[in-house]
C-alpha cells in the first residue's frame, strides 16, 4: 500500500519534533536538577543561619 506525500511528510516532521522535544526534555530536566540543587543548599543554609541551636547532626 503506497502511502500519499503528505503522510510521509507529517511522518517526518513528527520524528523531527519529537527529537527536538526529546533534547529540550532532556535539557530542562538537567537544568531542574540543578536549580533544585540550588535552591535545597540556599534552603539549608538559611536554616542554618536562622536557627543554628536546631540543626541536626549528621546533615
Amino acid at each position: 500500500m503506497a502511502q500519499s506525500p503528505s503522510l510521509l511528510k507529517a511522518r517526518a516532521a513528527a520524528a523531527s519534533y519529537g527529537g527536538v522535544m526529546a533534547a529540550f526534555l532532556k535539557h530542562s530536566l538537567r537544568t531542574l536538577e540543578g536549580v533544585r540543587s540550588l535552591v535545597q543548599n540556599w534552603l539549608v543554609l538559611c536554616m542554618g543561619w536562622i536557627s543554628p541551636g536546631n540543626r541536626e547532626p549528621g546533615r
